[in-house]
């Protein structure tokens, strides 16, 4: 059975997501300032909180197993609940591909250049592979799955963690331009 901690430890995973190693380059380009994107990730952060606040909410008014699903049907029917796991499994769906994609991008990176001829087909395999893995350890058991997802929040907060240090440093040698 699941424990706090491991409970815990797959929401922390599910709210660092994968995505965020990739898209602060792509703020900073766009707003031209790293204080700025500092300001809407704080923003969209606080967001976040929210959202999980109003869910907390949600679950003590419908303590049902369902989670969303129950939320849904008892606000807008059961065609609507339905028609909502629908879009959250072609979402979430998509989801694994690009937490795959950037995964395999990143372990590749380690051992080739992004430049050679067959990296995009090579990372494609790769990222195959660790969803398959991913899949099968699930399979094998709970208790497994939940030790794969603590190994993969930990070493997430502490890549997050090593580069939020290494940005206030940066800040602090007073590399304060975009």
């Amino acid at each position: 059975s699941l424990t706090l901690l491991h409970t815990v430890s797959i929401a922390v995973g599910q709210i660092i997501g994968s995505g965020i190693f990739i898209s602060p380059n792509v703020i900073i380009k766009g707003v031209g300032s790293m204080g700025l994107s500092l300001i809407i990730w704080t923003v969209g952060g606080l967001l976040s909180l929210c959202g999980a606040l109003c869910f907390g909410e949600l679950g003590a008014i419908c303590p049902k197993a369902g989670g969303e699903y129950q939320y849904v049907k008892l606000t807008y029917g059961r065609m609507a609940s339905f028609a909502n796991l629908w879009i959250l499994l072609i979402v979430n769906s998509m989801a694994v591909a690009v937490i795959s994609l950037t995964f395999s991008t990143y372990f590749l990176s380690l051992f080739m250049d992004p430049s050679y001829t067959h990296f995009e087909t090579i990372k494609k395999v790769v990222a195959a592979v660790a969803i398959l893995t991913v899949v099968s350890i699930c399979m094998y058991g709970t208790k497994a799955g939940v030790w794969v997802q603590n190994g993969f929040t930990i070493t997430k907060f502490l890549a997050l963690l090593f580069l939020v240090c290494l940005a206030i440093a940066y800040l602090y040698q007073g590399h304060t331009e975009g």
